[in-house]
């Protein structure tokens, strides 16, 4: 009996989609529960990339997971994204976490 076991696969994909709506709320929330998921998001993430439905919020969820793999996606999109707002928006993210990492870096010493 797994009633909700055939519509989990699309959940993700509703979240990435909420993730760039233009209802700020929507947006919000669900960048948020993206972010929480962490890893699990990452390849989910990649995916729209992949398929052309990327955004800015996406890039935003990336930068907030802030691990090697989400890193890792970032560069992708910001070496060959279909738009230059996002490669300029990933660029951006990545120099950011570059920073963050160096303070962190410089404060445990």
């Amino acid at each position: 009996m797994h009633c909700g076991a055939s519509r989990a696969p699309t959940a993700p994909r509703a979240l990435i989609d909420a993730a760039s709506s233009e209802d700020e709320d929507v947006s919000t929330l669900a960048g948020m529960l993206l972010t929480r998921s962490g890893s699990r998001a990452v390849k989910q993430i990649d995916r729209a990339f992949h398929e052309g439905r990327g955004s800015l919020a996406l890039i935003d969820v990336l930068s907030s997971i802030q691990t090697d793999e989400a890193r890792q996606v970032l560069v992708r999109v910001a070496r060959a994204a279909e738009h230059a707002d996002q490669q300029a928006a990933a660029t951006e993210a990545l120099t950011y976490l570059d920073k963050l990492a160096a303070f962190k870096e410089q404060r445990d010493r």
